[in-house]
């Protein structure tokens, strides 16, 4: 065996030896951390090169990302299938449904890649461009095509991803980083990055109560076209009921007396109770 030339003895980022293995001019490390040993390659024959490289290749260890001196891979993939399996005992269908709808494009994007990767800014600002240029990208996916009753029918045509639907597929990629952390120990010593309003791109709605006049034009219309759905804005309207979410827990303690808040006698809706579970990823 040839014998071992050592380079340099490094004290920052911890005590670390470079060394040059005979006539091979590859630098390679050596150090114990954690009463395990740890060797490999820098990946390169330049000194200053190999010092720098030291610092990632430490840090890596460190925090759970190497085994032996080999970077641990933990595909995208893989992290998404046990995050759904996880979410769907703790959600509600349609929520499920959205989060299924949203990591197929996630997958699409990112699928093969070390999911440790994926912890940045950058890669949201990425993916931000790769949905905003979707449909320029894949023109074939523009019209989408589906079966019914053994016919095959297609939907309208699409140009662009919203901003709405953007942004919610992003904190859903948060949801799953989040999850990576918290139940398979990953990014051990490092921040997941959040997704706060300064990121987000706008988002065109409206958030003010319609008038008097708008819900009259509302129901009025819905009165002629199909009296059922107008009952239903009536109702929905009088009562203060949030539809499908309190609609959904059809109880008769939702219903309360209540005669110092109306005039007379006046059974009105109760919606201050909360739902049993509030999704702990979302965000």
């Amino acid at each position: 065996m040839s014998d071992k030339k050592i380079i340099k003895k490094l004290t920052n980022p911890y005590k670390i030896t470079l060394y040059q293995n005979g006539d091979n001019k590859n630098i390679y490390y050596y150090f114990t951390w954690n009463k395990k040993s740890y060797r490999g390659s820098t990946g390169t024959y330049d000194l200053n090169d190999s010092i720098n490289k030291m610092s990632e290749i430490f840090s890596d260890i460190k925090n759970g990302r190497r085994e032996k001196g080999k970077v641990k891979i933990t595909k995208f993939e893989d992290v998404v299938k046990q995050f759904l399996k996880y979410i769907r005992d703790h959600v509600g269908q349609r929520t499920f449904d959205d989060y299924q709808r949203g990591s197929k494009f996630l997958l699409q994007k990112f699928k093969g890649k070390d999911v440790q990767t994926l912890c940045k800014k950058l890669e949201y600002e990425s993916y931000k461009t790769w949905r905003k240029e979707y449909y320029e990208r894949y023109k074939d996916k523009r019209i989408r095509k589906y079966r019914r009753n053994g016919k095959l029918l297609k939907t309208k045509e699409f140009n662009h991803v919203g901003n709405v639907v953007i942004n919610r597929e992003i904190r859903l990629l948060v949801s799953i980083l989040k999850y990576g952390k918290e139940y398979i120990e990953l990014f051990k010593g490092i921040d997941i990055p959040s997704y706060d309003k300064r990121s987000k791109l706008p988002e065109r709605r409206r958030d003010e109560i319609l008038s008097e006049e708008e819900c009259k034009k509302i129901i009025d219309h819905w009165m002629l076209k199909n009296p059922l759905y107008g009952h239903m804005i009536n109702f929905l309207s009088n009562s203060g009921v949030r539809y499908p979410v309190n609609s959904r827990h059809n109880r008769a303690s939702v219903f309360r007396r209540n005669e110092a808040s109306t005039k007379g006698s006046k059974t009105i809706l109760d919606t201050s109770f909360k739902t049993s579970f509030s999704p702990p990823f979302w965000s």
